[in-house]
């Protein structure tokens, strides 16, 4: 074997171990919605409690990413991702935690210590990524996608299957040991950091130039990511006070994660023709109907897959906006990523806090019923967009006429 070919392999071999980082970071935050309804029952805690347990999580493990990701710039070893690997399986010490309403306490240190490490890994593991140079860097950006998606998929639904089993949320802790095998293989094969490029100091009149304002396309997002964190979290709340098993609930979860995944390359191929903004607005439209539909539908168990359908749609668009605002005027580059990967969610992922006390004075199917907002908001955003786009095209082609 050449010399170039034992470093593609060695590569290839470290983008899987970085998958596997990202599945294994990623099974944590689809665990916590889906055990939810358990973790209440069995600490006694209310569905206003469970809201603000997960509300502090994800907020943890999303703004985290915001004020950590410029961290180490210069650095290559991948410090933060081993200790993240151990802080994030901490949430798995509820398993030993007192069953009574005075553990809450403790719940949110644990809360925040996992959603912390959660939230170190992911800049570090995308600059390994970056580190890859043998692979093309959309090969070895969807592969590590494709671990974070799938993680959360399986984690919502076998994470469920291992509290059935063994009869309570001490049916969790098994699952810490995973990470923690996770950080030999990383040091056997020797994954190192992208080292981050210094600033152009022009970059910010450069940036100031783009037609596109990074701060709009961030409220789409966010307004998207609010209906998305809404769905996550109030479906398996509803499924459960409907009488289905916990781990139907799992499994619903599981299905949305995999539609987001599935309609991420479909509407990434699509927008390659149509246009990221185009594609953006068509996706969320068509899952504002299909929410909407599995809303009525939710007590009917096929109706899990107009939940696939709207995720596939809705959720699918998300990379778009990512996109789009890689070349949007605003912030510097790597701001604008932290914002819209960790900043768009840790908003997003506040509602089930405030949404917790409606559920519970109204009932979990008003906020079911009421979940596309966020979606229906986003498509007037990304319309405002769109003609502000096409408001600014009509006066430089006028400018250019009368310049002629």
């Amino acid at each position: 074997m050449t010399t170039k070919n034992r470093q593609l392999a060695l590569q290839w071999a470290q983008l899987t171990a970085l998958a596997a980082v990202h599945f294994l970071a990623d099974v944590f935050p689809g665990m916590m919605h889906s055990v939810l309804p358990a973790i209440q029952a069995e600490f006694g805690l209310s569905i206003v409690l469970g809201g603000v347990l997960l509300g502090v999580f994800n907020f943890s493990s999303n703004w985290g990413q915001v004020f950590t990701g410029h961290m180490r710039a210069e650095r290559t070893t991948p410090l933060f991702m081993y200790l993240g690997l151990m802080f994030a399986a901490l949430i798995c010490l509820l398993a030993v935690l007192p069953r009574q309403v005075d553990s809450f306490g403790l719940m949110l240190v644990l809360a925040v210590a996992s959603g912390g490490g959660i939230a170190i890994i992911h800049p570090e593991a995308l600059r390994a990524i970056h580190a890859l140079n043998r692979i093309s860097p959309a090969t070895s950006t969807a592969v590590f996608m494709i671990g974070g998606i799938l993680g959360f998929a399986l984690g919502g639904k076998y994470c469920t299957e291992l509290v059935a089993h063994f009869g309570g949320v001490k049916g969790l802790f098994p699952l810490a040991v995973c990470p923690i095998l996770c950080i030999p293989i990383v040091l056997f094969l020797k994954v190192r950091l992208a080292v981050e490029p210094a600033d152009d100091p022009d970059s910010h009149s450069r940036r100031d130039q783009g037609r596109l304002s990074f701060w709009p396309i961030m409220l789409m997002a966010t307004l998207a990511g609010i209906s998305t964190c809404t769905l996550v979290w109030i479906v398996p709340q509803k499924l459960a006070m409907d009488g289905f098993e916990l781990t139907f609930g799992g499994y619903s979860v599981m299905m949305f994660s995999l539609g987001g995944g599935a309609g991420a390359f479909f509407w990434a191929t699509a927008a390659n023709r149509l246009g990221d903004l185009l594609c953006t607005m068509a996706s969320i439209l068509l899952g504002v109907f299909l929410t909407a539909g599995y809303s009525i539908l939710i007590s009917h168990r096929p109706a899990v897959w107009l939940l696939f359908a709207a995720s596939f749609c809705a959720f699918g668009s998300y990379p778009l906006m990512v996109s789009i605002a890689r070349g949007a005027s605003g912030p510097r580059f790597g701001r604008r990523m932290a914002l819209m990967v960790g900043g768009t969610w840790g908003i997003a992922s506040l509602f089930p806090v405030f949404l917790a006390p409606v559920a519970k004075l109204y009932g979990a199917r008003i906020i079911l019923l009421w979940s596309p907002a966020g979606y229906i908001a986003a498509c007037v955003v990304c319309l405002c967009i769109m003609l502000q786009i096409k408001a600014t095209d009509t006066r430089v082609l006028a400018r250019r006429q009368t310049c002629q």
